[in-house]
């Protein structure tokens, strides 16, 4: 009877236990883990409760709350005696809850931080690109996104979610299963990504999208300008089908997106990644910045100046406070670089490239390089 007391914290221990294993058995965590358990719960859920017709966090967020009271009742409270027994009971229920917030996170999805290293596992080539490959890539993504942005429509208005496709998420997963599997990545059940309302709920805190495991869906914020969505989707779809790194996401989330025939998804993947390269650009030769940026279209500058007035709606809350939580909680299950790790897709995309790996896709989407 006293063990039930300490269950939760005994669970979060295992869970902790159980991660630091797999980091030092990968193989123990491919087997056991990754194509085993959590294949089988991520498969459960979406041929259950996934198809529930909206965002499964709205649920979530009601019975938190109910959780948190359950636990923070601080039952002991008045009958204990002695300020030591008092004191005892309002923290055993705190390292209860958060063993139990502990447990469930890894168990279902955060063991995926002990993932090999997508580039390791399709034997990339490491790639360090200098500021004056970086630009030619650059311009050769802008004169893409010109093709891309004529065939979707050829007047300089800012575009509209008229042009989003109505299958887009459907696409996204096709696409992004198919991808994953000719790598021989598991990909079981079917990952759905909501939009998440009120709009702003996450651009306020410097995020397009999120992932949450507790509910095995990936959320969007509503705000998103619509060239934003299908690269956004791709990227916490990525999460949901167990891939952990935020760079590593960003490269599937690319890749699919490219795989598509839709230009308008295409548009979307190729935008992502050329902001990723000017910023670093920006860093590295400001030079060669303000010359990319002379080269921009006016329908290709009237699309970034609708997204980033779109974002500018939102303004960040507490931007330094975020950014320092967020950085820790990357550096702290492995993401080398922290909040860095993102433009690691650039890298990753070009070492691809260079890899010979998937040669009709890489073709179609350099075939004027």
């Amino acid at each position: 009877m006293k063990l039930k007391k300490y269950i939760w914290i005994i669970l979060g221990l295992v869970a902790l236990v159980l991660n630091w294993l797999f980091g030092i058995f990968p193989s123990f965590y491919e087997v056991f883990y990754f194509k085993g358990i959590f294949q089988i719960i991520r498969s459960i859920y979406d041929y259950t409760l996934g198809w529930i017709p909206f965002p499964m966090v709205y649920i979530l967020f009601f019975v938190v709350v109910q959780i948190i009271y359950q636990f923070l009742k601080f039952k002991g409270f008045r009958s204990a005696s002695g300020l030591a027994a008092k004191l005892w009971s309002i923290i055993l229920p705190i390292l209860s809850l958060v063993g139990a917030v502990i447990f469930f996170f890894y168990f279902l999805w955060g063991f995926n931080y002990q993932q090999t290293n997508l580039s390791k596992q399709l034997d990339l080539p490491k790639v360090k690109a200098d500021t004056t490959e970086l630009y030619n890539e650059a311009v050769f993504f802008l004169d893409k996104l010109q093709e891309l942005r004529e065939e979707i429509s050829q007047d300089t208005l800012p575009l509209t979610f008229e042009k989003v496709p109505n299958d887009l998420e459907v696409q996204i997963r096709n696409n992004l299963e198919n991808i994953l599997s000719n790598w021989d990545i598991p990909t079981g059940g079917r990952v759905r990504v909501r939009e998440l309302y009120p709009k702003g709920i996450l651009l306020r805190i410097s995020t397009a999208g999120v992932y949450i495991p507790f509910v095995f869906e990936g959320h969007i914020d509503a705000g998103l300008h619509p060239v934003q969505y299908p690269f956004t989707m791709a990227h916490e779809m990525s999460h949901g089908y167990g891939l952990a790194d935020e760079g590593t996401c960003n490269f599937t989330g690319f890749v699919a997106c490219m795989a598509s025939d839709d230009p308008f998804i295409q548009y979307s993947a190729s935008m992502s990644i050329w902001r990723y390269m000017a910023n670093n650009i920006r860093r590295g030769s400001p030079r060669l910045y303000k010359k990319l940026m002379r080269d921009i279209s006016p329908n290709v500058r009237t699309d970034l100046i609708a997204v980033m007035d779109e974002m500018d709606k939102y303004p960040d809350i507490m931007p330094k406070v975020r950014d320092v939580v967020y950085d820790t909680y990357l550096k702290s299950h492995g993401v080398a670089g922290g909040l860095s790790n993102y433009s690691k897709v650039v890298e990753m995309t070009m070492a691809w490239k260079k890899s010979g790996r998937d040669g009709d896709l890489i073709k179609k989407i350099y075939s004027n390089q």
